[in-house]
């Protein structure tokens, strides 16, 4: 029995080798890297102590009645059978029929591995472009399973990733984030096998919970895109005009002197209890504020060190006190001009897209600064790229109080706020209300205290959400801790070389090739025209308009300024482009829709690149 045991687990990994080297490979790394045989025997060493009567995990195999084999199974003493002792191929066709399964560039995730009759019929009935995550929560059924039943079929899909563990938090958000964006999130799907979610409740719930954050999240971050893309294309543009008095953080980080504390001041309604204790430093700690809390500190004539913000459409009236003007203004290049244009010193962080090329071709390094899409979060990343090992939170309820959103007994909210409600547990234990957006902050604050493990990270707003992992104290605690540890006085320098004249030099070329891809762009635009000429008289289109177009398409997207382009037009082809991403009927109509979609996405390319030339020609101007 051993050795029949033995030689399934040896035929599956051999195949698994032969369809699949990829996923091979990142199994390998799961027991260590050995040899398959002696990988085996690390697991089944591992696993041992699960198994038998004795043990959390006891397996009794059934015959059933269709020749087949299946497990009675009791996990942590539930009992559970997990296929049909009947007809296994007639209830895996059941299984399969429920899901949508048709769609192009479909991801499907599905919790528990089982016996392999239920995924074989679901990968035979999928498309070959289908990325299929299959999660096996247990390591001693993952064992188990192998020594037991055949998966070649199932290896042979090529676009197969497996995660083995409870623990895979970061390896499911990195396939899903390799795999899922906007495009292709609606034909996204999270399903179960027969039972596992039975067996396994608690890890089954954390990896949906995983999956929906994730989900909405994309959906969020392509509404945001949609609503202000344009906005943050202009922006950029008009704050690249600040080039001479801006710097990178990445240079400021290498000299930059972060041996003492950091308290990111948030503008939540619990500031409005503490903020008079900032006053009580004795100049021993850095104060961060988010661009909301500024006015607040000033108020109390409490003066930060660094101003953070990111926002492509803050209001103005949050950093229009003089007093601020000679403070650090840490920045996104996409944040709003008439913010900017105040500051006499600006440094850029979370550089992405068009102006993080830019930095790049200057032969500047960019940071790794995720900003997560909050000006707490920004500050927090900004904290981290600078070195800081201690960071405070005060002012980041990221909840509600009773009604107030912010200090100064504020109430500011979103559009449809009722929609996007979440209840979270506060710093007491008790539950409260939070607000979608603020919950996807909350959790990337949790995974970055994860994440940068060795930096202490106290919250001291005194009330709020519970951001797990934070060490909890009073703000009046934390000064008191500061003052008496702490003896040496801040020096902030920022010492960082300004990004002129070699950032307008490449601004030139890009000016020049805006004006070629307007000219592919018409050619294109024509091109399609012509297409849809020849397909409404039933004809095949002719192969060199196609092959040109295409070529052309594939220049276009090579170059760094198309991210630009890209980003102004988001919101008025984001149809379009899903169409031409997702559309896999190959009927004449169909094919008709594909290139009216094309024609539009030229037309709207063309008329935002045309938008954009002047202003970049602006730029470079007697420079």
């Amino acid at each position: 029995m051993k050795a029949a045991e033995e030689k399934q687990w040896l035929e599956n990994i051999d195949s698994l080798k032969q369809y699949n080297q990829y996923l091979y490979e990142e199994l390998k790394q799961y027991w260590g890297g050995v040899s398959e045989l002696e990988g085996y025997k690390y697991l089944k060493e591992k696993c041992a102590v699960k198994y038998g009567p004795e043990g959390s995990f006891f397996v009794e195999t059934l015959e059933t009645k269709d020749g087949g084999t299946t497990y009675n199974i009791t996990c942590e003493g539930k009992p559970v059978r997990m296929n049909s002792l009947y007809n296994q191929k007639r209830e895996a066709e059941r299984w399969a029929e429920q899901f949508r399964v048709t769609k192009a560039h479909q991801v499907i995730i599905c919790f528990g591995l089982g016996n392999g009759v239920c995924l074989k019929e679901l990968v035979s009935r999928i498309l070959p472009d289908t990325v299929l995550i299959l999660i096996e929560p247990e390591e001693a059924m993952f064992l188990k399973l192998l020594q037991d039943f055949e998966y070649q079929e199932l290896w042979n899909h090529k676009l197969l990733q497996l995660l083995v563990g409870q623990s895979c938090e970061e390896a499911f958000h990195q396939a899903l984030s390799l795999t899922v964006d906007w495009t292709n999130v609606d034909a996204l799907q999270f399903i179960k096998h027969p039972q596992y979610d039975i067996l396994f409740p608690e890890v089954y719930k954390q990896y949906y919970e995983q999956y929906m954050d994730y989900r909405n999240l994309v959906v969020v971050n392509h509404m945001t895109e949609r609503a202000i893309g344009r906005k943050m294309s202009n922006n950029i543009l008009a704050n690249l005009s600040y080039c001479n008095k801006g710097c990178l953080i990445t240079e400021v980080a290498r000299e930059f002197d972060a041996n003492l504390p950091a308290i990111i001041v948030s503008a939540g309604p619990s500031l409005d209890k503490n903020i008079f204790e900032l006053k009580n430093l004795h100049h021993n700690a850095y104060i961060i504020a988010v661009d909301t809390a500024v006015k607040y500190l000033l108020k109390q004539e409490i003066y930060p060190d660094i101003i953070v913000t990111l926002d492509p459409e803050k209001s103005t009236h949050h950093l229009n006190d003089p007093r601020c003007f000679s403070i650090p203004l840490f920045c996104r290049v996409e944040a709003n001009p008439l913010v900017l244009k105040n500051f006499e010193k600006l440094v850029f962080f979370n550089m992405e897209g068009y102006f993080a090329a830019l930095v790049n071709r200057m032969g500047k390094i960019t940071d790794n600064c995720n900003s997560g899409g909050s000006v707490t979060t920004g500050a927090f990343s900004v904290c981290v790229t600078l070195g800081f090992q201690e960071i405070i939170l005060i002012g980041s309820d990221l909840a509600y109080l009773n009604d107030k959103t912010h200090a100064g007994s504020l109430t500011v909210d979103v559009a449809n706020t009722a929609r996007y409600m979440v209840k979270v547990e506060d710093i007491y234990g008790n539950i409260v209300q939070t607000r979608y957006d603020w919950y996807v902050y909350l959790k990337w604050l949790e995974d970055a205290v994860k994440r940068y493990n060795t930096i202490r990270v106290i919250d001291a707003t005194e009330g709020g959400a519970r951001i797990h992992g934070t060490e909890l104290l009073t703000l009046h605690e934390v000064v008191e801790e500061i003052n008496e540890q702490n003896h040496v006085t801040k020096r902030l320098v920022l010492i960082g070389e300004t990004l002129v004249p070699e950032i307008y030099n490449i601004i030139k070329v890009d000016a020049v090739t805006v004006q070629s891809i307007i000219t592919r762009l018409q050619e294109n635009i024509k091109n399609a025209k012509e297409t849809l000429k020849i397909m409404s008289k039933g004809k095949s289109p002719r192969k060199v308009l196609l092959d040109r177009m295409r070529d052309n398409n594939s220049w276009i997207e090579s170059q760094f300024i198309y991210v630009l382009i890209d980003g102004d037009i988001v919101n008025e082809t984001s149809e379009d482009v899903a169409g031409l991403v997702n559309d896999n009927d190959s009927s004449l109509t169909a094919e008709i829709k594909v290139f009216e979609r094309a024609l539009n996405l030229y037309e709207a390319m063309i008329k935002s690149a045309e938008s954009m030339l002047p202003k970049l020609c602006s730029l470079t101007e007697g420079r």
